[in-house]
């Protein structure tokens, strides 16, 4: 017979996490609600992305609901209940092994459309697929036990892993897209100079949100023998899945920067776009514009000859 759990912090402790996680997957839906509506002319891929990010989501959600329901209704007032996984768990943990890996992804997209080289986008690539692949043999290993204290205590190895593989790829992204973009500040333009530090200062607070929750679940991990570390791992998800909207979606703020007159294209910052042409053909070159803000906003990458049809 295992010992009786403190409630406060095992099925307190989950309760506000999963409270907290479902407001903030209300606030997913949202943004993804508006992202659908504001840009319905990105690249399907883009769209297609989106709409995958937000259903592993709602399944996450309702993970966290069965599990919380489990312990508070079907099995309520067995103490014992609360130190077994249910099913419910075992979905979200799934679904947290493709989000965050996924999310994470797309911000090293970002840094090869950014910079033009394989290297760095390839060495994050290669951590999300090693996060991935660790935290899916969590699930395995949890699935079905009766006592997830002693579980972590016995996996301990493979969850410090995991956590040190989160927080290293979140710093990893922002460091590299800072370096990307820290360079072009030195424009004469003052609106080019705006966005870039408007990005720089997004990216910087997304990957410290990010890497600071894995920072205190891994702290919380070996202080704490309770689920006060749960609570953090169940909003993490929801983290990654926010910043990936809320870098859509704030294109919208970036557009009224674009439209000022000492706005201009430059170098690798949009991406390999290089507007060859006249400057007196003014509509190819608002059109040049327009395409070059859109795709620092967006992370594209394109070859040399991208826009040339704007001239035909």
């Amino acid at each position: 017979m295992v010992d009786q759990p403190n409630l406060s912090a095992t099925l307190g402790a989950l309760e506000i996490g999963v409270l907290v996680s479902i407001f903030l997957f209300g606030v997913v839906t949202v943004q993804t609600f508006t992202y659908y509506k504001k840009f319905p002319d990105d690249r399907w891929s883009l769209r297609a992305f989106v709409g995958f990010i937000w259903v592993l989501e709602l399944l996450h959600a309702i993970g966290m609901i069965h599990m919380i329901y489990y312990y508070s209704v079907i099995r309520y007032g067995d103490l014992e209940a609360i130190l077994e996984l249910t099913a419910g768990a075992d979905i979200f943990i799934f679904m947290a092994a493709i989000i965050a890996p996924a999310v994470e992804g797309f911000f090293a997209h970002r840094i090869y459309a950014l910079s033009s080289r394989w290297i760095i986008p390839s060495i994050t690539w290669l951590l999300c697929l090693l996060r991935c692949i660790s935290t899916l043999p969590l699930g395995v290993v949890c699935h079905g036990t009766q006592d997830l204290l002693a579980t972590k205590d016995e996996w301990q190895w493979l969850f410090v892993t995991t956590f040190v593989l989160s927080a290293t790829t979140d710093v990893f992204n922002t460091v590299s897209l800072c370096y990307y973009l820290w360079p072009h500040r030195g424009t004469n333009f003052r609106s080019t100079k705006t966005i870039i530090d408007k990005l720089i200062l997004w990216t910087i607070q997304t990957g410290l949100v990010t890497s600071c929750d894995t920072t205190i679940q891994l702290i919380l991990f070996f202080v704490h023998d309770d689920y006060i570390w749960v609570a953090f791992y169940l909003i993490s998800t929801r983290l990654f899945s926010n910043s990936l909207m809320a870098s859509l979606n704030a294109r919208t703020n970036f557009r009224s920067y674009r439209q000022s007159s000492d706005f201009k294209p430059n170098s690798n910052l949009y991406f390999g776009l290089q507007p060859t042409y006249p400057a007196e053909i003014s509509i190819a070159m608002e059109s040049i514009r327009e395409q070059c803000s859109a795709d620092i906003e967006l992370g594209r990458a394109h070859g040399p000859d991208s826009g040339r049809a704007e001239l035909h």
